[in-house]
């Protein structure tokens, strides 16, 4: 909704990091108000309290109450904080504490300082906790929906890594360099496949001869593609350009 708002000129906050978690100017206190909600209670809401109720039953409906009483705050608190955010410039509640107790609101600068390191602290432990908890979860349905084939363990870093190739959407060469620079130990594998009922019509899974001097560079040493599903770009001039990389392709049944 946002970034569809925010195609307007006018809507333009200048900053593209203040377009992307902002909204820019477009963003009003009734989107905030959904965007604060769906970002505590989320996916959390799907994966785990699901697990919760199934192991602790009854216990798990105090997410009801509690819920409730933290849409009614984002209620009350999105408007105003909307309506300060497009005044004053502020991006993060770190900096509308820092304003407020800034000078001549305190006596000494330094209040302010410390107690926008507070707030920062104070909002980054639950945001850390609430992730730790979603990946606990993913991890508990990937053990169950697998019979115990893929552990919870396995399951907590699939999603780790699914989540780190698919953040910035920023196509198959751009993950590969980044995939590199978190994989210092070199000899990776990327796998690229589409799901069976993938339309082709939209979007045709591909790879060229980039893609393996892209894989050359970032240190990975295999492509698995999904057979017959990924095709390969002048399939001559890929093949060449692994055997001189040294780079190993081959099919694998994604089924």
């Amino acid at each position: 909704f946002a970034h569809r708002r925010n195609k307007a000129a006018a809507n333009d906050a200048g900053d593209a990091m203040r377009n992307h978690f902002g909204g820019g100017k477009g963003l009003g206190g009734v989107a905030l108000f959904f965007t604060l909600s769906a970002s505590l209670f989320s996916a959390y809401s799907v994966e785990g309290i699901a697990w919760e109720a199934w192991f602790k039953g009854w216990f798990a409906t105090r997410w009801i109450p509690a819920g409730v009483g933290v849409y009614m705050g984002f209620l009350i608190m999105a408007p105003r904080l909307n309506a300060l955010g497009k005044l004053r410039g502020y991006l993060t509640l770190s900096e509308v504490v820092y304003d407020r107790f800034s000078a001549p609101n305190s006596r000494h600068q330094l209040t302010a300082h410390a107690l926008r390191v507070i707030t920062w602290g104070c909002l980054l432990l639950p945001i850390f906790c609430y992730q730790i908890s979603q990946f606990v979860s993913m991890g508990k349905i990937v053990e169950a929906f697998t019979a115990g084939a893929i552990s919870e363990t396995g399951g907590v870093l699939i999603f780790a890594l699914i989540m780190i190739a698919v953040e910035a959407v920023e196509g198959t060469d751009r993950m590969i360099k980044r995939a590199g620079e978190l994989c210092r130990s070199n000899g990776w594998t990327l796998l690229k496949t589409a799901p069976a009922d993938h339309d082709r019509r939209a979007d045709v899974p591909s790879i060229g001869v980039s893609t393996v001097h892209a894989l050359s560079q970032a240190g990975g040493s295999c492509i698995a593609l999904g057979a017959g599903r990924v095709i390969l770009i002048d399939k001559d001039a890929v093949l060449k350009a692994a055997d001189e990389a040294n780079i190993v392709i081959l099919g694998v049944d994604t089924q």
